[in-house]
């Protein structure tokens, strides 16, 4: 903010109408929009509640917080991070740089997975959990689900098992640290449905990645080798493991054809677009 303006009495509405002009001319995204989430955050309001106090004076200590975020948002830093959450479908997660920000995609692989399983497949496995987005979702779509949610990073998993018990769904879901299936030997067994979303970013793709993503993004939660297939790999390379099961996998828009080719050996497979037209969501049925 304006070094110049810097002891003036600000008001909700003049924040607003000044950080949105601001951010518009920084070239940012639903300008308005970020503005009042912030500072709705910065005074630790509910957004809506700004238009009940539009005119309403905003105390220095505040002030100063909103003035720190408009600066993180302006370097770069994604809003979900700076807010500390991301809405997912109808949940607000917790989300931290230990974890990918949830995305809309996989809002719509929950959705097709709930309604091809909801009543038939009752034991999941949510692999790479990350935030816990798919886990908590899957367990709140389908009442009867339990759930195995595993990840490689411990500070993931801390995050997904806070935020399902902000969900009230921790008692049905078993939280595990593990490196894609090693470690899950004991549970692996009674598993019906894999659900994941891998790393599936090509590092070769790497100067095609959005720089706030490649700037505060966990790395080993975008990245899956030089051509982003190497999870998919080395599910190909345990598919006696996952033999009699489902899975399901969101992916990246060129993808398609490579992994028809790599899974065809194992299973029967299906494909699914996204809202916007890009084949993004696979299904597995590995051979027994």
């Amino acid at each position: 903010m304006e070094a110049e303006k810097a002891k003036k009495q600000w008001t909700i509405q003049e924040l607003v109408g000044w950080t949105t002009g601001f951010f518009e001319r920084k070239g940012l995204v639903k300008p308005r929009l970020s503005s009042e989430l912030l500072l709705a955050e910065a005074l630790k309001l509910d957004r809506t509640l700004l238009y009940t106090r539009w005119n309403a004076p905003v105390e220095t200590a505040p002030l100063e917080v909103f003035r720190a975020y408009i600066q993180r948002y302006v370097e770069g830093e994604p809003i979900e991070y700076i807010l500390g959450y991301r809405w997912f479908m109808t949940y607000r997660l917790e989300v931290n740089r230990d974890v990918l920000i949830p995305r809309v995609e996989t809002e719509e692989l929950i959705e097709w997975v709930a309604g091809r399983e909801n009543g038939r497949s009752r034991r999941f496995l949510d692999l790479c959990t990350g935030s816990g987005a798919i886990g908590i979702a899957l367990a709140r779509a389908i009442p009867e689900a339990t759930i195995v949610a595993s990840d490689i990073s411990e500070m993931a998993l801390d995050v997904a098992q806070r935020n399902a018990r902000t969900h009230q769904v921790y008692e049905r879901i078993t939280f595990c640290r593990s490196d894609f299936l090693d470690g899950l030997d004991n549970l692996i067994g009674p598993i019906e449905v894999v659900v994941c979303n891998p790393p599936y970013v090509g590092e070769n793709d790497r100067h095609k990645v959005n720089p706030a993503t490649l700037s505060h993004e966990p790395w080993l939660a975008l990245f899956g080798g030089p051509d982003g297939l190497d999870f998919y790999r080395k599910t190909v390379e345990n598919a006696p493991r996952l033999q009699g099961k489902r899975v399901y996998f969101e992916f990246g828009f060129d993808q398609k054809e490579r992994l028809e080719t790599l899974f065809s050996s194992v299973g029967t497979v299906a494909f699914k677009k996204d809202m916007y037209g890009q084949w993004r969501f696979l299904s597995i049925d590995i051979h027994s």
